[in-house]
């Protein structure tokens, strides 16, 4: 499968290929992206420290989900990466995750209304 270019996820342009992937390859996010641009209600300057943040959480949370080994990470180093609770914290972020309510969920019959959360997270 043939990764093309990825705005919000450039480590999918580097070594897709030679990394071991949780469902056989690397996903494509064409329309992911196209949601995201079609739903997102903040747009940061090119460059600015809050993109850069912005494209490492969504890199982190691709590596999260989709890769089976910690070996090929890009976002972390797993011989340094720790989870600390309460700690001090170097760069707070807050982001909105949405989607559609399309599918049952817990007993619940899909109504096709747009569902949204808000999540902070600290970055060291």
């Amino acid at each position: 499968m043939e990764v093309a270019g990825d705005k919000y996820r450039s480590i999918l342009n580097d070594e897709a290929k030679s990394m071991q992937w949780r469902h056989s390859g690397p996903l494509i996010f064409d329309k992911v992206n196209k949601l995201f641009e079609e739903g997102r209600t903040k747009e940061w300057p090119g460059g600015s420290i809050e993109e850069t943040i912005h494209n490492v959480v969504r890199s982190w949370e691709m590596e999260l989900s989709h890769k089976t080994s910690l070996n090929d990470f890009k976002t972390t180093n797993p011989e340094k990466f720790k989870l600390i609770v309460n700690g001090p914290p170097m760069v707070a972020y807050k982001f909105r995750h949405w989607g559609y309510f399309e599918g049952p969920f817990q007993g619940h019959a899909p109504s096709g209304e747009m569902v949204e959360f808000y999540v902070i997270g600290i970055m060291k």
